[in-house]
């Protein structure tokens, strides 16, 4: 919903700057003439405006499910966010593979006591 109201300002700063032919937030306002430049620069402003209203579906908001993948290694019990490894392997210990963090800590409880 953001994105929608993010390319509707940016496609009326669009047509602002080409009408007023300044480059100004604040309408009304004319401290930067711009001459010639105006008219790469609203239709830059414009064409972004319209590729962020498209393109809407396509952004998501990461949710702390997406952070909050932990792996450990069983061999040198170091702990890595998931998106840090290369195919799951410990950056550490060179060929093996890391397991998840809960599973891990239900399968060696008292490994987690010791922490």
């Amino acid at each position: 919903m953001f994105n929608i109201f993010a390319g509707i300002f940016l496609i009326l700063f669009a047509i602002a700057t080409y009408t007023s032919g300044t480059f100004s937030p604040y309408w009304g306002v004319y401290d930067f003439e711009l001459g010639l430049l105006k008219y790469p620069l609203s239709i830059s402003i414009f064409t972004l405006g319209v590729y962020i209203m498209i393109n809407y579906k396509n952004t998501r908001i990461r949710t702390d499910e997406d952070y909050g993948y932990y792996t450990i290694c069983p061999n040198c019990k170091e702990t890595f966010n998931y998106d840090e490894l290369k195919n799951g392997k410990c950056k550490y210990c060179e060929d093996v593979d890391t397991v998840d963090i809960e599973q891990y800590y239900k399968d060696n409880p008292e490994e987690k006591d010791e922490k």
